[in-house]
């Protein structure tokens, strides 16, 4: 993946499910940077896909319009805390050790991931 500060988009992408398979999101976007992971999803109106946030340990919802469910990660994907429906205008737990928080709109993510299972970034093509 080509470093961007943040993409509309990460065209073709898709967050899985690496032991059961499943595919989480159809599209994926990064959030790399300070300013970047900050806004995550403050102002939209809703999450199409998933919304990873790099570097990063600690989730606010402040101006955040909907809940979300979070999903906190160590560098290798696996995942450390699930959290569900996360409403708009609090702050999440902080996370040592996390390195991702992936975002999606609530009811999306949490009721398919467990701690201890891998998420991993895939192509359509990687998964044939």
């Amino acid at each position: 993946m080509t470093k961007r500060s943040l993409s509309t988009s990460e065209s073709g992408l898709r967050l899985v499910n690496a032991r059961t398979g499943r595919v989480l999101a159809d599209s994926v976007e990064i959030a790399r940077g300070l300013v970047r992971r900050f806004v995550g999803a403050i102002g939209r109106h809703a999450l199409d896909g998933a919304l990873g946030l790099s570097s990063c340990d600690w989730v606010h919802t402040f101006l955040v319009r909907f809940p979300l469910d979070i999903v906190y990660c160590d560098r290798d994907g696996s995942a450390l805390r699930v959290l569900a429906g996360i409403a708009p205008n609090r702050l999440a737990p902080r996370v040592p050790g996390a390195y991702w928080a992936w975002e999606m709109r609530a009811g999306h993510l949490a009721p398919y991931v467990s701690p201890g299972d891998r998420l991993i970034i895939t192509t359509p093509a990687s998964e044939a």
